[in-house]
């Protein structure tokens, strides 16, 4: 199913549960470690927030398969 993430086509799995959110919250017992991408950032409980245009992507132009 890793292929279909890079597209956002996972979110049509029958498997795949999809709830669109602003922010979460995280809790477990026992707590345990915060884990993203391979750094350590705290124990639960956490909360985790959109930051709205926090991440610029830039596109190449593309005409006839070719980057202009």
């Amino acid at each position: 199913m890793l292929p279909k993430v890079a597209s956002g086509r996972h979110v049509n799995e029958p498997s795949v549960m999809y709830f669109p959110a602003k922010g979460i919250s995280v809790e477990s017992d026992p707590p345990v470690v915060i884990d993203i991408d391979g750094d350590i950032f705290g124990m639960t409980p956490a909360a985790f927030s959109v930051c709205p245009r926090a991440v610029q992507v830039l596109c190449p132009n593309r005409v006839e398969n070719r980057v202009l």
